[in-house]
């Protein structure tokens, strides 16, 4: 697995691999992470990521990320 990019952006990290003919776009906040893969046949070269992330997918990535926070605090609270 190759590191492609890594950057951040409010508060959540964002990584990029190469791995197996797919690209994978992980987000980040705390204990909760996101993976996104996409086959590097399906893209014309290699995508602008930042661009990517802040203009179609931030917003709706955040509300993934508060959702998996939901779950992560319910889980905890059942085995504490």
């Amino acid at each position: 697995m190759r590191v492609v990019k890594e950057f951040s952006h409010n508060n959540i990290k964002y990584s990029v691999f190469s791995w197996n003919e797919k690209y994978l776009l992980k987000a980040e906040r705390g204990p909760m992470e996101i993976t996104l893969k996409f086959a590097e046949l399906d893209l014309i070269g290699e995508p602008d990521w930042e661009e990517l992330v802040s203009k179609d997918l931030e917003s709706r990535i955040e509300e993934q990320l508060k959702n998996l926070g939901t779950i992560y605090k319910d889980a905890l609270q059942k085995l504490g």
